[in-house]
């Protein structure tokens, strides 16, 4: 899990040696995201504000731009978008979109090998 407390963020050495460390940051967050949501609803604690959606096995949440500029201060919008592609072009995430809404625009994001049912059994 990602280790951002108090202004300290963690991630894995094995993502970054293979993925690069922004690209790491980045996959610890979205999966540490995708876990907590996942446990929220299972619990039955989410709400509408913490959209998930498990396709095969695969969480997906959505998120804009702005949201990641909101979570990455440290990072500028086109950063962001250099990250995204980069991970995408490894393999590490996907993009999909399950918006309701024809006008809705975000993306919805899941790290690949994350399997809630994996996640059930621990």
């Amino acid at each position: 899990m990602l280790r951002r407390y108090n202004g300290q963020w963690g991630f894995s050495e094995e993502n970054a040696v293979s993925f690069g460390v922004n690209e790491a940051i980045f996959i610890q967050f979205l999966l540490d995201e995708l876990y907590a949501v996942y446990l929220l609803r299972l619990n039955g604690r989410g709400n509408r504000k913490f959209e998930l959606v498990i396709e095969d096995g695969q969480p997906w949440m959505p998120w804009t731009n702005k949201d990641f500029c909101d979570e990455f201060p440290f990072w500028s919008g086109h950063q962001i978008r250099r990250i995204i592609s980069s991970c995408k072009e490894q393999g590490v995430i996907k993009t999909a979109n399950y918006n309701s809404n024809p006008w809705d625009q975000r993306l919805w994001y899941t790290v690949m090998g994350a399997n809630v049912n994996e996640w059930t059994t621990n």
